[in-house]
């Protein structure tokens, strides 16, 4: 066996023995490898963390996109719902004009009729009774209104345009509510059915104020009937037969007074949301001759069948009728 410095030769095997100076290279080597290694393990955990942040950006970003274009869509859906609450012309002392959607709440403007006062609370409490008034008349359009907004997470801001420009504010999960109480939405048609009586008696007014024949007093209200109250001088007239007609309405109420319709239509829209029936009473002012014309609850039904609900009298010309003597002391 032959034997050399740091090797050794047996048969066929070769062994080598390295010695200080090798083992020193072998571990700087091997520690550069794994720092390489470790640099690369570093920089691939970067990269898909990086990676990662950008998808989850992404994610995030159109996701966000989508649930703002989900919101819009319903914000415009309950927008449309209010074109056909703008239309509306049952009543006057209160309209909806105006609806803007900024800043995650949907704006609503009212333009608050010249006859409005408040008889008790303040001006925000008494606004708040014309505004449910108005929900009462209108409340499946309302409640639709309502539902887009609270799936849509947006609130709503009412703002009365009166003397002191009044406004009210309802969070997103409270706008259910205002339709959904049965007992409270009773309460407000009566409301309406108060503050409509106030218009009938205006638009009567305004109709017969060139009518030497009748005058309206007043309007009252019970529980089964809505009542136009009219004065007349039985010392020299005596009513004809238009006036006091059981079969149909007459003429006179049935003529158009201004963009609300007629003083029939005025009667009918309390008629038609509260079950009531309708009377022309004639009182004499000398004589005390007294006529009443009543149509009950169960005529009134089926006269509410055809009625629409909404006043359309579009073109439609205003006070085309008036009274005229056919006789000495009769009338129609």
């Amino acid at each position: 066996m032959i034997k050399k410095r740091g090797t050794l030769y047996k048969g066929i095997g070769l062994h080598y023995e390295s010695g200080p100076h090798d083992a020193d290279e072998k571990t700087t080597k091997e520690r550069q490898q794994n720092n390489h290694t470790g640099l690369k393990a570093v920089a691939l955990v970067a990269l898909v963390a990086l990676a990662a942040t950008c998808i989850f950006g992404t994610v995030s970003y159109y996701s966000s996109k989508q649930e703002e274009q989900k919101k819009e869509d319903l914000v415009w859906k309950a927008r449309y719902e209010l074109t056909f609450i703008k239309s509306d012309k049952t009543v006057g002392y209160l309209r909806l004009y105006d609806d803007e959607y900024k800043d995650g709440t949907l704006n609503l403007g009212f333009l608050v009729g010249p006859g409005v006062e408040y008889s008790e609370g303040s001006d925000t409490l008494g606004m708040l009774d014309f505004f449910l008034s108005l929900l009462a008349i209108n409340q499946e359009r309302w409640d639709s209104v309502f539902y887009y907004l609270n799936r849509a997470g947006v609130g709503m801001k009412v703002v009365f345009y009166n003397k002191t420009q009044t406004s009210l504010y309802f969070p997103d999960n409270t706008l259910l509510t205002l339709i959904s109480n049965e007992k409270g939405m009773a309460l407000n048609l009566e409301q309406f059915a108060k503050y409509k009586a106030e218009e009938i008696l205006g638009y009567a007014k305004e109709h017969f104020k060139r009518d030497y024949l009748l005058t309206p007093d007043s309007v009252s209200l019970t529980d089964d009937l809505i009542s136009l109250y009219l004065s007349y001088d039985d010392s020299k007239y005596i009513l004809g037969k238009e006036f006091l007609d059981t079969t149909r309405v007459c003429i006179h109420f049935t003529d158009k007074v201004g963009e609300m319709g007629s003083i029939f239509d005025g009667m009918m829209s309390v008629c038609s949301r509260t079950d009531r029936g309708f009377a022309f009473i004639y009182q004499g002012k000398k004589n005390h001759t007294v006529h009443r014309l009543v149509w009950n609850k169960e005529r009134t039904r089926e006269l509410c069948k055809d009625y629409p609900g909404l006043i359309w009298q579009y073109g439609k010309k205003t006070n085309q009728v008036r009274t005229v003597t056919t006789k000495k002391k009769y009338t129609q």
